[in-house]
């Protein structure tokens, strides 16, 4: 039998996982030949390869897109890590229940400002969940978000990583790299 992922998940994603009568958990299924287990009573996910899997790394992108949904993603932009050249990173806060509401609070900003710039400036998608702030994009996107995330857990004033955003997008742009290339491949199209 072929290698299997477990995974738990906060029981209030359980839902967004399953979906209105179950499309999530089949598109997922689908589009990577596994089977999910899903225990709505404890939050643990079991990935099994399907009959047809022919590509064992599957299982390990199907992991991904679960583990995205529970660290507070939709569906939609979980289904990103279908792609293989994109990856889910996950920045756990520390400290006190105040602190990470202050430190999330700076990186959402004002009306999701912040968060926003990062995304824009980087070509990745956020997601502030729980005790994680959540990354998807390409790997060097992935640094550049990073970077900025820490700056502000760090301290950072948001002028100071608004500044280091835009010289990261204008020397992007005049290097003639893409910007915002989640906008060319969308994988729910693809259904």
């Amino acid at each position: 039998m072929k290698e299997f992922q477990q995974i738990r998940i906060p029981l209030e994603r359980i839902g967004t996982l399953i979906g209105k009568n179950g499309a999530t958990k089949k598109k997922i299924e689908e589009y990577t030949d596994v089977k999910l287990e899903i225990d709505s009573n404890t939050g643990n996910v079991i990935i099994y390869p399907s009959q047809k899997m022919k590509d064992p790394t599957k299982v390990f992108i199907a992991a991904q897109i679960v583990e995205a949904i529970g660290r507070g993603f939709s569906e939609k932009k979980a289904l990103f890590l279908l792609n293989p050249s994109y990856q889910l990173e996950i920045i756990e806060l520390t400290g006190s229940n105040k602190e990470m509401k202050r430190i999330k609070g700076r990186i959402i900003g004002e009306k999701g400002r912040i968060r926003q710039a990062i995304e824009n400036a980087t070509d990745c998608l956020l997601a502030v969940y729980g005790k994680t702030i959540s990354i998807i994009g390409l790997p060097d996107d992935l640094a550049i978000a990073r970077q900025a995330i820490e700056m502000l857990i760090n301290g950072a004033d948001h002028g100071s990583v608004l500044r280091f955003l835009e010289n990261t997008k204008f020397q992007r742009r005049i290097r003639g790299e893409r910007l915002w290339i989640t906008s060319e491949w969308d994988p729910v199209e693809e259904e």
